[in-house]
């Protein structure tokens, strides 16, 4: 007798993310009656998922693993899936014929050769490379994965445009669009970041997904903000907010905006609102209202909250509040990216404070991350850093030497 295989790297990734098997069984559900061209209900819940966790089901349905990895933004490999050993020969002849004709870039190959394609399957090969693409920029160089994410656009955009102008195609349509703004962030392309977070908004409308018109809005405020078009960010995050409002966002989505909207005020001088804002996304965050729901699928946990509360904390120069903040969130566990931009939050408020060594050597290692990852925004920041600093001293001219290597570069 077979003995059931326990999937663990599943259950690993789910405790990742926060979810109970509930959350997450809920969660594929309404993944996957999203992408029902008839929008029937599925029959997926968590006494199913504990059967696949604990191996009783080694492999669910097709659809099933589209959703897990949709939801989870992992890999087959990732959630424990082998697929080359348990798939059937008419699942791979179709995924492997679909995967052709998107890699030959053009909708009207699919429309020519496969006129009753599957919807579901379609928005699923359109949609799952950008959850992947996302997840790896965290831990490959900007310039090896740009190329990558700007082609999946644009063969994303031709499929939807073409074979699939549906709420659902466009809703792929604007997470695709919305990693290359990501992407074009990192590497402080300002006018590449506008106009793809642009796109994805003009997507996200057409999708009609108010969920999802208020997560780009969150990009776009975000991004405002850090370029310094304070009132502009904060405008943008009070839409995104009336708009969760309006849609019945679960809290943990209008606990992450509130606490972008602390980080705004904080730019801005506004130590009264900036606080506000910060016990109100505790408060939030505290609450849990609500049902996660795609694209707000991550819970805002404490050590998120932590990372947003040091930055704020950093930039009203609240040095030991912001210094335990900081060590609250765990910053060994945080993707280089967020770490990196903490670093240098945290140097600037140590430099005000007159810790003007320790506030060099923080920079530099957020700088040496900006260098071998390609995060031209991380390496700005830490030059905008230095440029505030008008003494020399020991750890300043290494610092000064670190940033003349990356003009060698």
């Amino acid at each position: 007798m077979k003995h059931p295989r326990p999937n663990r790297l599943l259950r690993a990734a789910r405790e990742r993310g926060g979810l109970s098997r509930t959350e997450l069984a809920e969660a594929v559900s309404l993944w996957l009656a999203r992408r029902d061209p008839r929008g029937r209900d599925v029959a997926f819940d968590a006494n199913h998922l504990g059967k696949i966790e604990r191996g009783i089901i080694e492999r669910p349905r097709a659809n099933y693993i589209a959703a897990l990895c949709a939801v989870l933004r992992a890999t087959e490999a990732e959630l424990g899936f082998d697929h080359a050993s348990r798939a059937t020969p008419e699942d791979v002849d179709r995924k492997a014929f679909l995967q052709a004709a998107l890699g030959a870039g053009a909708g009207a190959l699919i429309a020519r050769h496969l006129p009753e394609y599957d919807a579901t399957d379609l928005v699923a090969s359109v949609a799952g490379p950008s959850g992947h693409y996302r997840r790896l920029s965290e831990f490959v160089p900007t310039m090896e994965l740009t190329p990558v994410v700007e082609a999946h656009l644009r063969l994303a955009s031709s499929v939807v445009n073409g074979v699939l102008p549906t709420r659902d195609g466009f809703a792929a349509l604007t997470e695709a669009a919305q990693v290359a703004g990501w992407l074009a962030r990192e590497r402080d392309d300002r006018g590449t970041v506008r106009r793809h977070f642009a796109e994805a908004m003009r997507y996200a409308e057409r999708a009609q997904h108010p969920l999802l018109t208020a997560f780009v809005g969150l990009g776009r405020g975000t991004y405002a903000v850090e370029i310094g078009d304070y009132r502009v960010g904060l405008h943008l995050l009070e839409r995104a907010q009336w708009q969760l409002k309006e849609s019945s966002g679960p809290d943990a989505a209008r606990a992450n905006l509130a606490a972008c909207q602390a980080v705004a005020h904080a730019e801005m001088g506004d130590r009264t609102a900036a606080f506000a804002e910060m016990r109100r996304s505790e408060a939030l965050a505290r609450s849990g209202r609500g049902e996660l729901q795609w694209p707000w699928i991550f819970a805002f946990d404490a050590q998120k909250s932590a990372r947003y509360q040091a930055t704020t904390l950093a930039k009203l120069d609240d040095l030991p509040a912001a210094r335990a903040a900081f060590a609250a969130s765990t910053p060994s566990t945080m993707a280089p990216s967020p770490r990196a931009m903490a670093q240098v939050d945290q140097a600037g408020a140590l430099a005000r404070a007159g810790q003007v060594d320790e506030a060099c050597a923080l920079a530099q290692e957020a700088l040496a991350v900006g260098e071998r990852y390609g995060f031209e925004r991380v390496v700005r920041r830490v030059r905008a850093f230095r440029a505030e600093l008008p003494q020399v001293t020991r750890e300043t001219a290494t610092l000064d030497a670190a940033l003349a290597d990356t003009d060698r570069i």
